[in-house]
Formats: structure tokens, C-alpha cells, sequence
């Protein structure tokens, strides 16, 4: 989870991170980006990100997800 940030007087906000793929993990090994604007109720905005991957060795990926509008110009926002 993140410390909060304040989006005020921000719109159309992009998160990015990078994240591991590898043939390790089981082809259900997911998870999802969650948001917050008051550090306890927490809602799922991105889809399920897969970690499995058919190709050896392992691999960092880079994602770029959008937040959703209702974050725009918010005075705390977590990201889990």
C-alpha cells in the first residue's frame, strides 16, 4: 500500500510499476490494482494482471494503468 498523495488540481492520472512474470508461478497467480480514499475501504480498478508465464527465466513487465475519473482532484488517495 501506498502513503496517500493528493490529486487535487490533477485529471486523467496514470499509475505505472513494474511487476515479475515467471514460469514458476501457476497460471492463476494473479492480483489487481486497489484504491482508497480513506485508507480502510478499499475498490479493485484494474483487471486481473497474470504473473505466469510460459517463457524462461523470469521477466520484469512494465504496466501503465489509468486511475478511474472519480480519483481526479481527491486530497487522499492510497494505492494497494
Amino acid at each position: 500500500m501506498t502513503t496517500p498523495f493528493s490529486t487535487v488540481n490533477k485529471s486523467n492520472i496514470k499509475i505505472y510499476f513494474d511487476y515479475t512474470q515467471n514460469f514458476e508461478a501457476t497460471q492463476n497467480d494473479k492480483f489487481s490494482v486497489l484504491y482508497s480514499t480513506d485508507g480502510i475501504t478499499y475498490t479493485a480498478f484494474s483487471p486481473d494482471i497474470f504473473r505466469y508465464s510460459s517463457i524462461l527465466p523470469s521477466s520484469w513487465q512494465s504496466i501503465e494503468i489509468p486511475l478511474p475519473q472519480q480519483l481526479d482532484n481527491q486530497p487522499s488517495v492510497y494505492i494497494a
